[in-house]
């Protein structure tokens, strides 16, 4: 799989770096909808591209109803790098994410 998805735009960057960085690697619904502000059933519709890209690549899945987190950034489109890098420059000019909006 290699085009991106469309997707909704990240609503909580500290959900999605929390998130990227979990420490089994493995993100699920929660992460997601918390990432995005989403509902369940979109959650399980953006887990499930992930899943397809899984199977696509023939990488196995080791946490049931989770999928690979560095693999899901992929999918999704999102650079960890530069969401890292934009949010701790909002840090330092002490922009709040609720400022943004």
């Amino acid at each position: 799989m290699n085009e991106v998805i469309k997707r909704p735009a990240i609503a909580n960057v500290q959900a999605a770096l929390k998130a990227y960085y979990s420490p089994d690697g493995y993100i699920g619904n929660q992460d997601i909808k918390d990432m995005f502000g989403v509902a369940e059933a979109t959650a399980k519709k953006l887990r499930s591209k992930v899943e397809d890209a899984h199977i696509e690549q023939n990488k196995p899945r080791f946490v049931p109803h989770k999928v690979d987190a560095e693999l899901a950034f992929k999918v999704w489109g999102i650079d960890i790098q530069k969401l890292e890098r934009n949010w701790k420059k909002q840090q330092q000019l002490g922009i709040l994410e609720s400022e943004v909006r």
